[in-house]
């Protein structure tokens, strides 16, 4: 069954997001690390580092997610990041993507996140 993903990147001082969608994270989010699509966005602005992702079964599904998560604020965008990873981690290297889904935030006393992430043991 193929896979879809939508996923947002930043670049290193995280002032701009670009939302996506892709059959391929791993070679996508190469491509914009690596700036392969000269004059693009993701070239323009530096854009490199996945820190948010989603996957589909139905490219459909896929591209009215991307849809609905380019017309939200900046603010609920960096909720929905915050929710899954708050430490803004790169989940994405060049052959491996971090499961989302084994982050777990590490969390204080008073219920703030601290600035590092640990990850569930396989």
């Amino acid at each position: 069954m193929k896979e879809y993903f939508i996923y947002i990147i930043t670049n290193f001082d995280r002032t701009v997001l670009y939302i996506g969608v892709t059959n391929d994270l791993i070679r996508r989010v190469y491509e914009h690390k690596n700036h392969l699509i000269e004059n693009s966005f993701s070239d323009k602005y530096n854009l490199g580092t996945c820190i948010y992702y989603e996957k589909y079964n139905d490219i459909n599904q896929a591209i009215d997610r991307e849809t609905q998560l380019k017309k939200w604020s900046r603010k609920k965008k960096e909720i929905l990041i915050n929710s899954k990873n708050p430490g803004w981690i790169s989940l994405v290297n060049d052959n491996e993507i971090i499961n989302i889904d084994e982050i777990i935030p590490n969390v204080n006393v008073d219920g703030g996140f601290l600035d590092s992430t640990t990850f569930r043991s396989k």
